[in-house]
């Protein structure tokens, strides 16, 4: 189902294997973590074209279809209950939102209505599941600082190293945090008017 936005600019929900194979070459190639097919397919997965040119795309998963992908770098189900006893959650309580990409040239207007669309079907998913809490994570520095302003409960910080299943990845630190829903709105609201008044003050700046 293809769906405009804005002249030149629309969202194609990811319904078939064709649109999930294109997710997983576009993200895969621009350097991100790899992703299968079945997650993209099975979970609410959505990608963004501008004037014909695939620019963008985010997956929410409810944790059902597919295992949340952000606790598949930890070897056991004992260590993912040990992580999240803290903060009084079960893995059954949290949905994710993964794979975000979107191309860098793209107008601050749009990069705007990609995120607001990102936030407002997460917050739109997380009632609709009844979750208690959405989860997030990274291994790059400046995607975790921009995230950790939506989702600040900190279920995992560490180095990356044997004691996690990932391999092939350069070294660094590894980061998974959480937002309670009923926070996640205010946040998603901050986020948004911050995010556009800094793309609005870059852009006045350059013109001046």
């Amino acid at each position: 189902m293809k769906k405009k936005l804005l002249p030149d600019w629309r969202k194609v929900n990811v319904n078939s294997y064709h649109y999930a194979k294109l997710y997983k070459e576009t993200y895969e190639n621009v350097g991100l973590y790899p992703v299968s097919e079945e997650y993209i397919f099975n979970c609410h997965s959505n990608l963004f074209y501008f004037k014909e040119k695939l620019v963008g795309g985010f997956i929410i998963n409810d944790g059902i279809m597919n295992p949340l992908r952000y606790f598949s770098i930890i070897k056991t189900d004992e260590e993912i209950d040990l992580l999240l006893d803290i903060e009084d959650l079960e893995e059954a309580h949290l949905m994710e939102i993964s794979c975000i990409f979107l191309d860098k040239k793209i107008a601050p207007v749009y990069r705007v209505l990609f995120y607001v669309d990102v936030l407002s079907q997460t917050y739109k998913f997380a009632r609709f599941w009844n979750k208690k809490g959405i989860l997030g994570g990274s291994f790059e520095k400046k995607i975790q600082l921009m995230q950790m302003k939506l989702m600040p409960h900190i279920i995992l910080k560490t180095v990356i190293n044997k004691s996690l299943k990932i391999t092939g990845h350069p070294k660094g630190l590894v980061m998974l945090y959480y937002c309670p829903t009923n926070e996640f709105i205010f946040r998603a609201i901050s986020v948004i008017i911050q995010y556009s008044f800094l793309k609005l003050f870059k852009k006045t700046s350059k013109s001046n």
